[in-house]
């Protein structure tokens, strides 16, 4: 926060010097002779014939029109006078910018110096100066220079968010023909440009913002942009995000996308569609150059997901984007069931048809997540209503959708394999068969089951209809059933998914959330602390897959937010603590070492000769 002090000097300094702007008026005028008919002294002859001749009459018409001009001229000067003494009467009007421009205007208008000197002066209140020495006081009294710069700087922001007048921030813009050059210098700073974003959610149709969205995203910070929507109505705006977006995304693949990214392309329907438009387009351009699209397929599937998910109804685009509507059947019975939310036999009967001939249509189009949702929501819950007839119909969709192979070239199928297909639908089949019998079969019935499961679980479509059983046997009408130890096969089967398919993790981890979180009233106490150190054990087995930075920050939000039995997250430390070895990274080391330096959780695990995995941890860290 740096302010001109010595403005209100500068602009004082004006009236010492008057002179030199042509403004002073001379008296020497007594001095002057006019002398008529000659001699030394001054004669003034006035005679009249009795009438006015032409000549004076001219005369008397050019001076009636002279001080009618000079009339005027003096009350344009009075009004300016008049409006620059209004602004003069400003709070520290001394301290603006415009405030030579206007006392120049003042005293060309014939204006006193005195008058705007003494205005100037009895209407300067040193705010800024205060703020200034009120820092210095902070300062001075322990608050580190960065604290004390981020308290003036969010109180700058709330007042010039609650005092933001578009209209006059547009003529400003305006007025000048350019933009002002203070814009270029606040976009520079986090603080500011959080305040042109919310300004411009605020005002979208500001012209002033708008121009400075497009100055902060030509300078490189459109990943700040999710946080705001309304500056994706520029096109040019929107297309930088995007790229920078996608090229993040690619480059360093993630198993999420953030809720601001979809928040800005659902922004509308325009922004969807150019968004999926973008991703079609890079995905078959790597295809053409054999190149691994994968990665842009799933981020444009994802962001139909959750746009759907958001209760954006955005199929018709979904569908139509990917070609259905060369397949009017297809395309009707697809929407059928996607907006629903629901199967019936007749659309799957028209999808089993087209998919059952010898020149089927795309299989990308059964692949759209919500439609495979249903059917595994239908194959692989206890209870299901399928009818005998339709069944395999449902069956045989699922096993085409996640395993028929196309060979593309140029944007023309050649082949189709289906050799994997009929191996899926036999694993499908096993496992549902399984699945669908009530919860709480018999334990000898479900050990001999027990070998089958696991030979499926290899196939990605079981692992996510098994997750799907999972959370219904353990619902708040079923769990009973299911812990009668501390450990159902059931959750121990999380360890085989987590071994074969690292892409589940997220699923698998917010299954075992969910699980820790629950309250059992139905357990006996014991038996349930039992049951969740289970659960820690498949979080600890999933941090040995490779699954470490969102295991280890569930635990430590478990322990800020008190979640846990302490005697849980203890044992989480001391499974943790024998397993790993240096170096940690600075990720792992910010998440980890808080729960370690816990002395609730890890006193007791600490020995006096410091030989223990807590004093070994403590040390590395500290020693880097």
């Amino acid at each position: 926060f740096q302010y001109k002090k010595t403005r209100k000097l500068e602009n004082i300094r004006i009236y010492s010097n008057i002179k030199t702007m042509n403004y002073s008026h001379d008296d020497d005028d007594e001095d002057d002779e006019y002398s008529y008919g000659g001699g030394g002294t001054t004669h003034h002859d006035f005679s009249f014939t009795g009438k006015w001749g032409e000549e004076d009459e001219e005369d008397d018409e050019n001076d009636h029109e002279m001080n009618k001009n000079d009339d005027l001229e003096y009350q344009d000067n009075q009004t300016i006078i008049e409006e620059c003494k209004e602004v003069f009467k400003g709070k520290d009007f001394i301290m603006e910018t415009a405030a030579i421009t206007k006392v120049q205007k003042f005293l060309k208008a014939e204006g006193k110096a005195e008058d705007f000197v003494a205005l100037l002066a009895e209407n300067y209140h040193g705010v800024a100066q205060l703020a200034n020495l009120l820092a210095d006081w902070l300062i001075v009294a322990g608050c580190s220079v960065e604290e004390v710069q981020e308290i003036v700087e969010r109180h700058l922001k709330d007042l010039i968010i609650k005092n933001f007048d578009p209209k006059k921030a547009d003529s400003i813009f305006t007025g000048s023909g350019q933009p002002p050059g203070w814009i270029e210098e606040m976009i520079t700073h986090p603080p500011w440009r959080i305040m042109f974003y919310e300004l411009s959610d605020k005002y979208p149709d500001c012209l002033m913002l708008n121009y400075t969205i497009k100055m902060i995203s030509d300078a490189g910070y459109q990943t700040e942009m999710g946080t705001m929507s309304s500056a994706f109505n520029q096109i040019d705006v929107f297309s930088k995000f995007m790229k920078t977006f996608i090229l993040n995304f690619y480059t360093q693949p993630s198993s999420e996308i953030k809720n601001d990214f979809i928040k800005s392309v659902c922004h509308g329907k325009h922004t969807y569609l150019y968004a999926q438009c973008m991703l079609n387009e890079i995905s078959m351009l790597l295809e053409q150059q054999g190149l691994s699209n994968a990665c842009l397929n799933w981020m444009s599937q994802e962001i139909s997901t959750r746009a759907s998910k958001l209760g954006h109804d955005i199929w018709p685009l979904v569908l139509l984007g990917m070609g259905a509507g060369k397949h009017p059947r297809v395309y009707l019975a697809l929407m059928s069931l996607v907006e629903k939310k629901s199967l019936n036999p007749g659309d799957i009967t028209v999808l089993y048809k087209a998919y059952s001939v010898a020149d089927p249509p795309p299989a990308k189009y059964l692949r759209i997540p919500a439609f495979l949702d249903l059917l595994v929501n239908a194959l692989f819950q206890p209870g299901s209503t399928i009818s005998a007839d339709h069944k395999p119909k449902y069956l045989f969709l699922m096993a085409y959708a996640v395993s028929a192979y196309e060979q593309w070239e140029e944007g023309i199928r050649e082949s189709v394999f289906t050799e994997e297909v009929k191996q899926t639908l036999k694993a499908i089949e096993v496992v549902h068969r399984i699945c669908s019998n009530d919860v709480g079969s018999s334990t000898m019935q479900l050990t001999a089951d027990f070998s089958l499961i696991y030979q499926c679980i290899r196939y990605p479509i079981i692992s996510v209809g098994i997750i799907h059983w999972i959370k219904y046997c353990f619902s708040d009408t079923h769990y009973h059933k299911v812990i009668t130890d501390s450990s159902p096969f059931q959750v121990v089967l999380l360890d085989e998914i987590n071994s074969s398919h690292p892409l589940l993790h997220s699923r698998v981890l917010e299954l075992l959330k969910e699980l820790f979180e629950r309250n059992y009233p139905q357990l006996d106490t014991l038996i349930e602390i039992e049951f969740k150190k289970t659960l820690i054990d498949r979080m600890i087995h999933m941090l040995s897959r490779g699954y470490i930075l969102p295991v280890v920050s569930y635990i430590k939000d478990c322990m800020d937010k008190q979640l846990s039995d302490v005697s849980l997250l203890r044992h989480f430390v001391v499974e943790v603590l024998e397993m790993i070895a240096p170096p940690y990274s600075p990720d792992f080391i910010s998440l980890m070492l808080p729960i370690v330096k816990n002395k609730e959780i890890t006193d007791t695990l600490r020995t006096s000769s410091g030989e223990d995995d807590v004093s070994q941890f403590l040390s590395r860290c500290e020693n880097g």
